[in-house]
């Protein structure tokens, strides 16, 4: 029983990292200074090649993560 109480805290320890680095959805919006949307303004996640371009109204959604 002694193994059984150690092996569950250490197999929650292992995956906590894979847990922990899950992609997480970026949501904006590009204005101007008169405080309309920019339109076709491509985002793109810093370090990476993810990227999008904002929609009509200025907004964009984007994947960012590990």
């Amino acid at each position: 029983m002694k193994h059984i109480k150690f092996s569950v805290p250490l197999v929650v320890l292992l995956f906590m990292p894979a847990l922990l680095a899950q992609a997480q959805q970026v949501v904006g919006r590009v204005m101007d200074a008169a405080g309309q949307g920019v339109l076709s303004t491509p985002v793109q996640v810093k370090g990476t090649s993810r990227g999008s371009m904002t929609d009509l109204d200025g907004y964009y959604s984007i994947q960012a993560g590990p």
